[in-house]
């Protein structure tokens, strides 16, 4: 019977559960399902407002936000190389065809480890060197070699390194300058 009474809610004094007025002070008295309504909000507003769940969504986009900054990053660096590479060698192509009369044709391209300049096979400093005339291989070799030297001053010493294919077979090296340093040259052999 303890079990079927509960307790006014302002006067405190002992009444059926299932009244819903006091029967003292007639104040009205909460039922069961409203009891089971409330204890529901104020779990509900008692529980942490998705905190943890906003800071393991957090966590979660960090990484790949950090892979695809990178990603950019590294993209930006190699388009600026490869536009540094291709302008050295622009400008190591039009200082050579300034004497484009003793040069002929010439092209200079970068091949990731050196620059590569290849020199057309009726150029006359080509035909000079087949010759055993070395004055205008020697000019050209001075060239190359002082614009390695201000390329490994002013810029990534890594593209001073020029080489200069045999216009016969590009398996051969006919010049070979790094940092402005002639490592070899054909015109001493042929001397």
């Amino acid at each position: 019977m303890e079990t079927d009474m509960k307790n006014c809610v302002v006067c405190g004094e002992r009444i059926p559960q299932s009244a819903q007025y006091c029967e003292k002070c007639g104040s009205g008295q909460p039922t069961v399902a409203e009891d089971k309504c409330k204890d529901a909000e104020t779990t509900t507003l008692k529980q942490p407002h998705h905190q943890k769940k906003s800071l393991r969504t957090w966590w979660f986009w960090l990484p790949p936000v950090i892979c695809a900054l990178v990603i950019v990053f590294e993209i930006g660096f190699n388009l600026y190389q490869a536009r540094e590479t291709n302008t050295l060698a622009a400008n190591i192509q039009s200082e050579i065809r300034t004497n484009k009369a003793e040069y002929g044709k010439v092209k200079v391209s970068w091949n990731g480890g050196a620059m590569r300049v290849r020199i057309s096979k009726q150029a006359p400093v080509i035909e000079s060197v087949d010759q055993g005339k070395t004055a205008s291989w020697q000019s050209l070799a001075k060239t190359l070699q002082s614009r390695s030297e201000k390329i490994a001053k002013n810029h990534n010493q890594k593209y001073s390194h020029i080489e200069v294919l045999s216009p016969k077979n590009t398996k051969y090296m006919w010049l070979e300058v790094n940092h402005g340093k002639m490592k070899f040259n054909i015109a001493n052999q042929l001397n």
